[in-house]
């Protein structure tokens, strides 16, 4: 219920973000990367906290449970990149146009 409620809600957003048109296709790509980037780095720590819960916990090794935050704060960790990806990608997109109107 804490994984799926803001995943849900964030591809909620996602969807109404993807039916303005005023929204350029670049902003889209952006939000679509950064759920796409929280979702997978949060899945492992739901998959063994849900595990803990129902299944048996003598199971989990040390390193399955280390695992899972690691991922979670390199994926966190990994955002800001994307923003820097994206926004590179816009000043050449803006570059290329400018020089078809000066051209």
């Amino acid at each position: 219920m804490f994984f799926g409620l803001p995943c849900l809600s964030s591809v909620y957003e996602l969807m109404n973000v993807g039916k303005n048109s005023t929204v350029s296709s670049d902003a889209k790509k952006l939000v679509t990367s950064l759920i796409i980037l929280t979702i997978v780095s949060w899945l492992p720590f739901a998959v063994l906290s849900f595990w803990e819960l129902i299944g048996r916990a003598s199971d989990i090794t040390p390193m399955m449970e280390a695992s899972p935050p690691l991922a979670a704060k390199g994926g966190m960790a990994l955002a800001p990149l994307v923003y820097v990806w994206f926004s590179k990608s816009a000043v050449k997109k803006e570059t290329k146009q400018e020089d078809k109107k000066e051209n």
